[in-house]
């Protein structure tokens, strides 16, 4: 899924939850690490995360990763009708 979510760019709504998320990791995992308080940091972490709406960008991998499964057994199916 790699080659997919770099080929992700701020036009699609994908794209933009990926930025959003990536940001959200950068500015609170350094905190999380270094708190006093770790479950007040990290809960602050998963609000801001859970705003990003993480869900969305999942449900985009998944369908992406559906895509190339079904291409895949197609083109299973079809080699196998030639044996």
């Amino acid at each position: 899924m790699y080659s997919y979510t770099n080929s992700l760019t701020s036009n699609t709504q994908a794209g933009q939850t990926l930025e959003r998320m990536d940001e959200v990791k950068h500015r609170w995992l350094p905190q999380v690490i270094v708190a006093q308080n770790f479950e007040e940091t990290w809960n602050s972490y998963m609000e801001a995360y859970n705003a990003c709406d993480p869900q969305s960008y999942f449900e985009d991998l998944q369908k992406e990763l559906n895509q190339r499964m079904n291409k895949k057994n197609s083109n299973f199916c079809i080699l196998n009708d030639k044996n």
